[in-house]
């Protein structure tokens, strides 16, 4: 029988964890930084964005990390302010650190422009996290006082006719693949439309680790739905963490806008580790430890609808599950290699939910299948199953 924590403790816990095992989480840590999301959006007229990195899973030592921004489709100095710097924390300090860029408002009729702001040159043994690098997406100023038309207007015949979005905040993808593919969805039929789209180092760098991507996706009037588009990546033999390459939705055109969805995360899941590889991430399928575990399941309401686990990937040991939207996160899963402790791989996770659902867990190099079930209605408890596998090599 296990303690029973409170649900947020057992959260938060999931959720700060590295991706190693619990008992590789030594005193004198130094932690690593990242930045708190992977894009800040901001309009010409906020005059100045507030960027926060975050120092997470350990506090010894003093430390620091450089900032610097970097050119994207706007322009140092007409679009933006070139910024750099140094953030600092004390030993024991792991409180948030945040810095500004000063945004220009130009007065011209623009659509999204980007640019970017890179991590470097750690100190005190603190080392970069996953989101290493951000995207600042600037709108446009609201001009609909201007007499113009009003897209909140139903009866302003210039209403846009359809929206345009990425179907998710992250694609997961290994790269032994090939290639990751993102979803991109038109809602709406009416005229003709198209939208461009890009992508953008995160951790990832072009030319090392992906093939920039660049293009058009159009639509025809009456035509809804999903086009998928396909990103080379670049497979080595080196070991590495969790790498993102960001995507962007920019000029839509035809009368359609872009949805709130319009910057999303390939991740990049690394396969050369001690795992076979066989798992096959996607938008329903959670791959963890170099794609030995295989992490599917689906969710049930009070009236009998039911529908599959939606995944994103956390780390290699980690990663989140949602139901209805990507904004309202259901579960925190991660898997743990155990083997030196008790001789088994462990099993942790905790729920945000009352709906009913059933999660498979499987070992891939064993075959072995864990199912952990809740009954509609039930609050579950945090699982800290210390014996899920005893497959150890």
């Amino acid at each position: 029988m296990f303690k029973r924590l409170p649900l947020c403790v057992a959260l938060l816990a999931i959720w700060l964890l590295s991706p190693t095992a619990l008992w590789a989480m030594k005193p004198d840590d130094a932690g690593f930084a990242q930045f708190r999301g992977a894009s800040f959006p901001v309009t010409e007229e906020t005059e100045e964005v507030t960027i926060v990195v975050k120092r997470q899973r350990g506090n010894t030592g003093a430390v620091s990390v450089d900032y610097a921004t970097t050119a994207g489709s706007a322009e140092a100095g007409v679009d933006y302010e070139e910024t750099t710097g140094t953030l600092n924390w004390d030993d024991g300090d792991r409180s948030d650190k945040s810095f500004t860029v000063v945004i220009f408002d130009d007065d011209l009729d623009e659509g999204l422009e980007t640019f970017g702001i890179e991590l470097s040159n750690p100190t005190g043994n603190l080392e970069i996290g996953a989101v290493s690098r951000t995207v600042v997406r600037i709108r446009p100023s609201d001009r609909s006082d201007d007499g113009g038309d009003d897209p909140d207007d139903p009866d302003d015949p210039d209403d846009p006719a359809s929206t345009i979005k990425l179907t998710a905040v992250a694609f997961p993808a290994f790269e032994s693949s090939g290639e990751a593919i993102f979803e991109v969805e038109r809602e709406g039929t009416a005229g003709d439309v198209t939208v461009d789209f890009s992508t953008m180092d995160g951790s990832a760098i072009a030319g090392d680790d992906y093939i920039t991507t660049a293009g058009t996706l159009s639509w025809a009037d009456g035509e809804e739905g999903i086009q998928t588009v396909a990103v080379p990546l670049v497979d080595d033999t080196e070991p590495e963490d969790l790498e993102t390459i960001s995507v962007l939705l920019t000029n839509a055109t035809g009368d359609a806008t872009l949805g709130a969805r319009d910057v999303a995360s390939i991740v990049i899941v690394d396969d050369d580790g001690g795992g076979d590889g066989a798992c096959v991430p996607d938008g329903q399928t959670l791959c963890l430890l170099d794609g030995r575990f295989q992490i599917v399941g689906s969710w049930e309401d009070k009236d009998g609808n039911t529908g599959p686990f939606n995944v994103i990937p956390a780390s290699d040991g980690s990663g989140l599950i949602w139901f209805f939207d990507d904004s309202n996160i259901e579960l925190l899963i991660k898997v743990l290699n155990g083997c030196p402790v008790n001789g088994h791989f462990w099993v942790f996770f905790s729920a945000t939910t009352n709906l009913g659902f059933t999660m498979e867990v499987t070992d891939l190099d064993t075959g072995e299948v864990n199912t952990y079930d809740n009954p509609v209605g039930n609050i579950p408890l945090a699982v800290t199953d210390t014996k899920a596998f005893d497959s150890c090599p």
